[in-house]
């Protein structure tokens, strides 16, 4: 049987409690009173220009670097992927983007792949390290993207 069709429990070991911290922070840090369901403050921090953008960028990133470490399989760093693309393509919408961001807790369902499917023990092959360097190529220009076109339109007006 492979690891993806023998998850094992999760122990919180292998992804550091400095990052499980801000994927609490981020997805589920405040109960919604009278229901299961909590919020974190993503969708709030979203509203913050370049920090609404750069905080959960980076934090995808560090959840990368972690399941790569911990041997997550390719299949799985691929729904990771997924995950994170209809997590920006939907959160980027205005109004349904940020109830998506209130209630999709992609963080948090991420840590959890890397708590069933990693256990160090599985080198990551070239293509994974291909797959990660992409996912950071792609946060680091979802962050840089703005402020790019922001500094172009400013230089455009001016006239420069």
């Amino acid at each position: 049987m492979s690891a993806q069709q023998a998850p094992r429990p999760a122990s919180g070991a292998l992804v550091p409690a400095w990052l499980r911290q801000l994927v609490t922070l981020l997805d589920d840090a405040v109960p919604i009173p009278g229901t299961q369901q909590r919020v974190g403050l993503d969708p709030l921090i979203g509203l913050v220009p370049g920090l609404g953008d750069a905080l959960p960028a980076l934090l995808t990133v560090a959840l990368f670097v972690v399941a790569l470490r911990q041997g997550v399989p390719t299949s799985v760093l691929l729904r990771m992927v997924a995950r994170q693309v209809l997590d920006v393509a939907l959160g980027s919408v205005p109004v349904v983007g940020d109830v998506f961001d209130a209630f999709h807790h992609s963080h948090r369902q991420n840590v959890e792949l890397i708590e069933t499917y990693g256990d160090g023990r599985r080198a990551p092959g070239l293509g994974d390290k291909l797959l990660v360097a992409v996912v950071i190529l792609l946060a680091v220009a979802a962050v840089a993207l703005p402020f790019v076109v922001v500094g172009g339109l400013v230089v455009l007006l001016r006239g420069d």
